[in-house]
């Protein structure tokens, strides 16, 4: 073997085990997630609650926040759809609290976080998916909701 090509084994060698390592610890998720199943209707519902509620806007302590994702991994925060529900349920009797639903939430990268006072997320309008350079009108923009299923300003 020439030297030339023993180096280039080495470095491929190398950036496949890198692209292993970055691959498993993106998508391999680190303790597995409970998925919800909604017990609420989501057809026809426009950025509102789900859930009649009087709920605060932060999360309490013995609350968590679910939400139907793609991957259970933290850092992967995609939902599966570009409407998702979002459920905060009580830790101990592990009963839906509230919900509420949001709407045209981004498609891809990572849309969404979830924060003790409020969901962060990217809203896209006039997306077409089937061109890359979109149409005028096109946007994207950082909403927040809080607990109670309130638009925050």
């Amino acid at each position: 073997m020439t030297p030339l090509f023993q180096k280039k084994f080495w470095v491929l060698l190398a950036v496949f085990i890198v692209a292993s390592i970055v691959f498993f610890f993106n998508f391999y998720p680190s303790k597995p997630q409970p998925i919800t199943v909604s017990p609420f209707p989501t057809n026809g519902t426009t950025s509102q609650q789900v859930s009649e509620s009087k709920h605060g806007s932060c999360l309490a302590d013995n609350e968590v926040v679910e939400y139907d994702r793609i991957s259970q991994h933290p850092l992967l925060t995609q939902p599966k759809e570009i409407s998702p529900v979002i459920y905060v349920r009580d830790k101990t009797s592990g009963e839906i609290t509230t919900s509420f639903q949001l709407d045209d939430v981004r498609a891809s990268g990572h849309p969404m976080e979830v924060h003790k006072c409020g969901v962060y997320f990217v809203r896209e309008f006039n997306y077409n998916p089937k061109v890359t350079n979109q149409a005028i009108g096109y946007r994207e923009e950082l909403w927040e909701y809080d607990y109670g299923g309130r638009e925050k300003h």
